[in-house]
């Protein structure tokens, strides 16, 4: 499963031309993704313009949620947006698991920050980047 979201991950530039993944991490139950969004000039071109998210997208179990701090909208998200990657990925990530497994969900949310300035960067993009090594101090680890 974990090789599947991987996998997925790696394919939202394609899919997202106006999005660049800066860092990320699949962990056992939830994904780390810390990408840049670029604004669109025309069909051809994409501009940089630098406003880093960083997403703590989680899995469920039973439907319980295993985050309990979340952004969430009802609206369907606009095209391009984070809101629309995020539901792209967790779709296809589900739609590749499920066939295989007895059962896989996420939870139906996900958590999002804007990062403000390069310390903020460097903090979050160390966290992204050390997260696996701290797995066994999770409360979810078993």
């Amino acid at each position: 499963m974990g090789d599947i979201a991987q996998d997925c991950l790696n394919e939202i530039p394609l899919h997202f031309p106006n999005i660049k993944i800066l860092e990320s991490v699949v962990m056992p139950n939830h994904v780390h993704i810390l990408m840049e969004l670029l604004k669109p000039i025309d069909n051809n071109q994409v501009e940089t313009h630098r406003r880093d998210v960083a997403c703590n997208v989680s899995t469920s179990k039973n439907n319980v949620s295993t985050n309990k701090n979340i952004f969430f909208s009802r609206i369907s998200p606009k095209p391009n947006s984070i809101s629309s990657i995020i539901r792209s990925f967790k779709s296809a990530v589900t739609r590749t698991i499920n066939p295989h497994t007895i059962f896989f969900a996420w939870q139906p949310r996900f958590y999002d920050e804007i990062i403000n300035d390069e310390k903020q960067y460097q903090i979050v993009k160390l966290y992204i980047k050390n997260n696996i090594q701290n797995w066994q101090k999770d409360k979810f680890y078993r």
